[in-house]
């Protein structure tokens, strides 16, 4: 047996787990028809994610429900929160992390959306390229003002994750023929040699603007 110190984040991320479980334990599965939403999205003035409404339809939900966001207290009587704050967990090179937005039964779908930006970063076999690709999703989430959910994935699960994540752009750092429908795509091969880095940039910051 041996011993492994744990980074700050490392210790914080234990904590918060360790109180993840003072919640209710469960796991609910259901076969959804979501025509409707789909239908919905495609019809807004802007593009939102998946992940963006259903964001907010959860919070009007509790906010319809309030008995959903009530916390246990002492065993004599439970806490009726008044604010409902949604957060979306991501993996990023630091670690796991939580972007909470506060208050989303208050604010609107499109300050929903200007919240938490999805880019899927997808690589060849090199993990050092999914990492310059990252870093520069990062930069220009933390540049347009939003909070970027950036996921690294090899291009073996590109499919898969395009499915699962719903992304709002994708920053290739391979070559792919991938069938990525209406999402916004970005040729990230220039930034493995430094090229073009600038050009890249500027595409990444359209494809999440536009």
């Amino acid at each position: 047996m041996s011993e492994k110190k744990l980074s700050p984040l490392g210790k914080s991320m234990g904590k918060q787990m360790i109180k993840s479980w003072e919640a209710p334990q469960y796991t609910h599965c259901a076969i959804v028809d979501c025509e409707n939403m789909m239908a919905y999205r495609k019809n807004l003035p802007k593009k939102m994610s998946y992940t963006t409404i259903l964001i907010k339809a959860v919070a009007d939900t509790i906010a319809e429900y309030p008995i959903m966001n009530a916390s246990w207290d002492d065993g004599t009587k439970i806490i009726m929160n008044d604010h409902i704050n949604m957060g979306v967990a991501g993996d990023t090179k630091r670690g796991l992390l939580v972007p909470v937005i506060n208050d989303v039964d208050e604010i609107s779908l499109e300050q929903v959306h200007e919240g938490m930006e999805v880019i899927i970063v997808l690589c060849g076999a090199g993990f050092a390229t999914s990492t310059v690709g990252a870093k520069m999703a990062e930069d220009v989430c933390k540049e347009i003002g939003v909070k970027g959910n950036v996921q690294k994935r090899p291009a073996t699960q590109g499919k898969t994750a395009i499915k699962q994540l719903k992304p709002d752009a994708i920053l290739l750092m391979a070559k792919l023929t991938l069938d990525f429908g209406d999402i916004p795509v970005v040729n990230g091969i220039p930034l493995i040699t430094g090229r073009e880095k600038d050009k890249v940039k500027q595409e990444l910051i359209h494809a999440l603007t536009k």
